[in-house]
C-alpha cells in the first residue's frame, strides 16, 4: 500500500518514512535508508524520519552517521526519550561513555520507567567503574586494618592491581592488614 501511495504522490514524506521503517524491519537496509533520506529531502524537520534513519544507519554499523541523525532528531524534539536512549547507545559504541551516560540519564528524566535506558545506563556505569577502580588501586597505598568497603573487597577479590589478599584464618588464628602487610594476630591482640 505504501508503494502504491508513492506511485500516486512521489513526494509523500510520511509514506517514504513508513516504507523505510517497513523495509528496515525485513532487513532491506539500503532501500530503507534510501526512502528515509528521501523523506528528509521532502521534509527536513521530520524528527521521526531522522530517528528512523539513525536506527537504520546504526544497524548498518554506520554509527557516526547515526549519531548525527539522532542529534538532529533531538534538536527538533528534545524531549524524545527513545532518541536520547539510542543516541546514548551509539555514543557508547564509539567509546564516548560519559556522553552516553548523560543521554541515558536524560531519557530517564523524561521517562523514569524506561527499562531499556535503565539497563543501558547500568551497563555504561559498569564500564566506567573498572577503569576508575584500577586507577584508585594503583594510586593508593596498601590498606591497613581488616575492614574495607564491599566494593573494594569485590575489586580485590577480582584480582585488582596491587590487591592484597583478603584477611583469612591460618591455623585457627585470624590475620590482619598492617602497613607492613598481612600478619597473624597474636593471642589477646585486638583485631
Amino acid at each position: 500500500h505504501l508503494e502504491h501511495a508513492l506511485r500516486i504522490e512521489s513526494d509523500y514524506a510520511e509514506a517514504h518514512n513508513n516504507l523505510g521503517i517497513a523495509l528496515a524491519q525485513v532487513g532491506r537496509m539500503p532501500e530503507a535508508i534510501e526512502h528515509l533520506e528521501h523523506a528528509l529531502r521532502i521534509k527536513p524537520d521530520d524528527a521521526k524520519a531522522h530517528f528512523n534513519l539513525g536506527k537504520a544507519l546504526a544497524q548498518m554499523d554506520r554509527v557516526p552517521e547515526a549519531i548525527v541523525q539522532y542529534e538532529q532528531a533531538l534538536q527538533i524534539t528534545p524531549d524524545d526519550a527513545m532518541a536520547h536512549n539510542n543516541l546514548g547507545i551509539a555514543l557508547a559504541q564509539t567509546s564516548k561513555i560519559e556522553e552516553a551516560i548523560a543521554h541515558f540519564e536524560q531519557a530517564l528524566r523524561i521517562k523514569p520507567d524506561y527499562a531499556e535506558a535503565h539497563f543501558n545506563l547500568g551497563n555504561d556505569l559498569a564500564r566506567l567503574r573498572p577503569s576508575a577502580e584500577r586507577a584508585r588501586a594503583t594510586a593508593s597505598p596498601p590498606v591497613s586494618g581488616v575492614r574495607r568497603s564491599r566494593d573494594e573487597t569485590r575489586h580485590r577479590l577480582a584480582g585488582g592491581a596491587n590487591a592484597p589478599k583478603i584477611c583469612r584464618r591460618r591455623n585457627g588464628r585470624p590475620r590482619k592488614f598492617t602497613p607492613q602487610g598481612l600478619q597473624i594476630v597474636q593471642r589477646g591482640e585486638a583485631v
